[in-house]
């Protein structure tokens, strides 16, 4: 029985479980195993909370003594067996999410910012810095050519 919760934490990346065994009058047994999850992070998504609300809700076992005697072992092996895969899910959203945020932040530190003056400017090389163009194009006036000089080409 250590060995199957053993796995199943280390399984499941979970910190502990708490068991609580209670016995009534009547030879009645109830266990109660409640597993403690990591700690939340504080950009866990809505899905990733409400699949944690899911896996804190504790195994709940019943029966006689002796039955149960018997039988948990096999009760925490089904439990085992799909509570793992769920734990793994939760525990693959928040590495996603981390691996988004790592990746926002990357660029967000690493794109240039837009002055007026090199917003319409494209860069075939996105790592190489932006310079703003600063020559206007010359202007000829009228005045400049003389009058005995050719029109055209």
């Amino acid at each position: 029985m250590i060995e199957q919760i053993a796995t199943l934490l280390k399984n499941a990346n979970a910190q502990s479980m708490n068991l609580t065994i209670r016995i009534n009058d009547n030879n009645q047994v109830s266990i109660i195993a409640n597993t403690i999850l990591n700690p939340t992070l504080p950009n866990e998504s809505t899905t990733a909370l409400e699949l944690r609300g899911k896996l804190t809700l504790p195994l709940i076992i019943q029966g006689d003594i002796n039955e149960l005697d018997v039988s948990f072992c096999e009760k925490l092996t089904t439990f085992t067996d799909s509570f793992v895969p769920a734990a793994q899910t939760h525990n693959a959203l928040l590495n996603t999410t981390a691996l988004i945020d790592n990746a926002n932040k990357k660029v967000t530190t690493k794109a240039p910012k837009t002055t007026p003056e090199n917003k319409n400017i494209v860069s075939s090389n996105p790592t190489s810095e932006t310079t703003p163009l600063t020559n206007k194009p010359e202007t000829i006036s009228a005045t400049s050519f003389e009058n005995n000089e050719a029109d055209s080409l």
